[in-house]
């Protein structure tokens, strides 16, 4: 393909895999390495990006939990509500 020979396929693969998002052990599993610290070892430094990213994104969870929590708590209330007026 284009003169890119096996490992810079691979190479590339794993870099796409790590900036989409994937964990280390995903990563070690898709290129069959023995441990993670081999994967880390090869790759580690792709993986830096992910502190810049953390903060946002746990936010982002964060936000989506409460609200999912929000919407629980007011489900919770409406039913306790309508058994009480059953009395």
């Amino acid at each position: 393909m284009w003169g890119l020979d096996t490992y810079e396929l691979r190479h590339t693969a794993a870099s796409l895999a790590i900036h989409s998002g994937a964990n280390v052990k995903t990563v070690q599993r898709m290129l069959g390495h023995a441990s993670a610290a081999v994967t880390l070892d090869v790759y580690g430094h792709l993986f830096e990006d992910e502190l810049d990213r953390l903060p946002a994104q746990m936010d982002a969870h964060m936000t989506a939990e409460r609200k999912r929590f929000a919407e629980r708590r007011k489900r919770a209330t409406e039913t306790t509500q309508r058994l009480e007026a059953r009395g």
